[in-house]
């Protein structure tokens, strides 16, 4: 066990929480907002304009892929369509832009780091989008090779590695029915665990986790020498809300709990972030992981705090639209994360988008 001998947290990173309590109007309201932001903000050509926080190079380039681009607005926009009058259809424009999208990602070259194959920032996604907009035998086909070719992805990770792109067989499989991606689902999960120790995974969070209180963090990596004097984050990416959001259904026992609530509690005590409201290193990302434990653990204490969390991410975009004169169209750094953490308090489910629905 690691006791903290330095905080949990930087609060420098934080701001206090909101005073507003939950409005279940003003969080449809929103909504809405986001989402007519967005489809006003689109042409066929351009795009989305980008924000200077996701800046492609050059300039004038837009990004395409599920994680910061238009793939993943085009998505929201389409899982969105029922949240508020004159939203429906919105996405319907986009069905002679998606398949262009793999060509423009792979020019601008930043998901060729790890391949081309990955979910959130490579082709698999981009095909799965293509194929939920319009189906057909030859973009199934192309993607489940994409998926059956990164099954052997020397990363062990969600973003470029194998446990990434079979998110994409996992939402065929369940869309389709069809055999095949069931048993590359299979085939991917015997490899993963062939190749780690998923029955470890409690000891290792337990050994390495900073203790403080009732609370949990973690440095990204394990590296005893380079963490010295450096203040873990508190974010869906690297952090105490990140552990929780994937882990909260693991099987339940005193030792999982424990863990997963001293996580939690860090979230809410280090508070909102001020680096914005998005979903991977932003407030709406913390807030799911008080989803999480809501569903996990049906204390409503948990839903309380993920509804607070989601009015002040809304406040926090209507503050960087006004200051910045235009919102920030991505999915998972942006405006649109935040309109499906929104939805997701108003209807009480702990799903997050392109993960655990698509």
């Amino acid at each position: 066990m690691t006791t903290a001998t330095h905080p949990l947290f930087d609060p420098l990173r934080h701001e206090p929480v909101t005073q507003a309590g939950w409005d279940k109007a003003a969080a449809l309201a929103a909504i809405h907002s986001i989402v007519m932001d967005a489809s006003d903000a689109f042409s066929p050509q351009g795009l989305w304009p980008a924000h200077p926080l996701d800046e492609p190079d050059p300039p004038e380039a837009r990004y395409s892929m599920l994680y910061m681009g238009a793939a993943g607005v085009i998505w929201s926009l389409k899982r969105l369509a029922h949240w508020g009058p004159g939203t429906k259809g919105l996405h319907a424009g986009f069905t002679d832009v998606v398949p262009t999208l793999i060509a423009r990602n792979r020019d601008l070259g930043l998901m060729q780091q790890g391949g081309t194959a990955s979910f959130l920032m490579g082709d698999s996604g981009l095909l799965l989008l293509e194929w939920s907009l319009k189906p057909s035998r030859d973009v199934a086909d192309r993607l489940f090779d994409v998926v059956q070719g990164n099954l052997c992805h020397p990363a062990k990770e969600a973003l470029w590695g194998s446990s990434g792109t079979l998110l994409a067989a996992i939402h065929m499989a369940e869309a389709t029915g069809e055999r095949r991606w069931a048993d590359l689902c299979e085939r991917g999960a015997t490899q993963l665990l062939d190749a780690t120790v998923a029955d470890r995974t409690l000891a290792t969070l337990q050994s390495l986790a900073l203790r403080d209180e009732n609370c949990m963090n973690w440095h990204p990596v394990h590296d005893p020498i380079g963490v010295i004097g450096r203040v873990p984050p508190v974010q869906d990416c690297h952090g105490a809300p990140g552990i929780v959001v994937r882990l909260a259904t693991m099987p339940r026992s005193p030792a999982w709990d424990h863990l997963l609530l001293a996580a939690g509690e860090l979230t809410w005590r280090a508070g909102p972030l001020r680096k914005g409201p998005g979903l991977c290193h932003g407030t709406s990302g913390n807030g799911y992981a008080f989803l999480k434990l809501w569903r996990r653990t049906g204390d409503a204490q948990w839903l309380t705090r993920a509804r607070i969390f989601a009015m002040h991410s809304a406040e926090q975009v209507e503050r960087e639209r006004t200051a910045r004169g235009h919102g920030r169209y991505s999915l998972w750094t942006g405006d649109l994360g935040v309109a499906h953490f929104l939805a997701s308090c108003i209807s009480a489910d702990s799903a997050v988008p392109t993960l655990d629905e698509f």
